[in-house]
Parts: C-alpha cells; sequence; structure tokens
C-alpha cells in the first residue's frame, strides 16, 4: 500500500511538472543555391524574459560517424555561438536527449511542452550555422496568453518560422 502511495505521489507530481501550454513550431531550412552545399546545424531553446536558459528544444547536428578525425558532428556545435554560451558548453552530453540529423532543405514541425517554471511570456531562439556559408539568429517573444500565433520572416539560414501557442486541454 505504502508504495502505491509513493508511486501515485510520484506519478502526480510529474504530471504537474508541466503547464497546459503546448508550443507548435514550424520552421523551414531555406534551399540554398551554394557549391559545395552543407546542411546547417540548427539549435532551438527557450529562455525566460531575464534571458536565463530553460532548456534545449531541439539541436541538429551532424550525428553520423565518419571515418577519420572528424568523426560526428559534436566538436561543431560550438558554431551555433548564442545556444553554445547558453546551454550547450554546460551540459555538451544532455544534447544527446533533443538532438537529430541534420535536414536537407524543407520545412520541419516541433512541438514543446513549456514547463511550469516558465509563467506568462518567454524568449524562443532559433540559431542556424552552416560549414562553408552563413548564421542566423532569431529570437522571438512568446506571449503570456494559452494561444495566439507569431510569424518570423526568413534571413539567410533560416527560412520562415511560425510558432503556435495552443492549451492543451
Amino acid at each position: 500500500m505504502r508504495v502505491w502511495c509513493i508511486f501515485l505521489a510520484a506519478m502526480c507530481c510529474s504530471l504537474n511538472a508541466f503547464s497546459d501550454r503546448i508550443v507548435q513550431i514550424e520552421i523551414e531550412i531555406p534551399d540554398i543555391e551554394a557549391s559545395p552545399y552543407f546542411r546547417p546545424y540548427v539549435a532551438i531553446w527557450a529562455e525566460s524574459l531575464e534571458r536565463e536558459p530553460v532548456e534545449s528544444i531541439a539541436v541538429w547536428y551532424q550525428t553520423e560517424l565518419k571515418p577519420g578525425p572528424e568523426g560526428d558532428g559534436k566538436k561543431w556545435l560550438k558554431d551555433m555561438r548564442q545556444w553554445w554560451r547558453k546551454l550547450g558548453r554546460e551540459s555538451p552530453d544532455y544534447v544527446d536527449g533533443v538532438t537529430g540529423a541534420t535536414r536537407k532543405p524543407g520545412v520541419y514541425q516541433l512541438s514543446w511542452q513549456v514547463p511550469d517554471s516558465l509563467e506568462g511570456a518567454f524568449l524562443l531562439n532559433f540559431e542556424a550555422a552552416r560549414e562553408e556559408g552563413g548564421r542566423s539568429y532569431q529570437r522571438v517573444e512568446v506571449g503570456a496568453t494559452a494561444q495566439g500565433e507569431v510569424k518570423v520572416p526568413a534571413e539567410n539560414e533560416l527560412g520562415f518560422i511560425t510558432i503556435q501557442m495552443e492549451s492543451a486541454e
């Protein structure tokens, strides 16, 4: 009986660890005419309005092992300078929980449940860096309301970004 009480209490705490707000993100990786073309590394993360990092939402980089000294692309994560300074450098192994391979040009969707620690408005950050290419960084304030949409225009390595705030209920 005691074990069940502990289990139920733990489940209630874990269910309440996240707010009822869900962020739907649509992000475009533009088709850039370049020779040679390398897929960009992309990082998406959340911060409080005071610019305190909360968590990485997605980090796309070269996850395949390549022969020779290059190995995988972890050593190049620091090229996403803003993300690296905020979250990457402190916990490089943590990245494995939110990573994926680089993406070819196209439109991609992500869904992220906002943690309770982010009451009210917060910042979403988008950064892209491409070998022999450019860098892009966008910071967007997402409102305190549980619903709404924000559109961010394309900029260099990042295409358009659409952020849709929804209620989980």
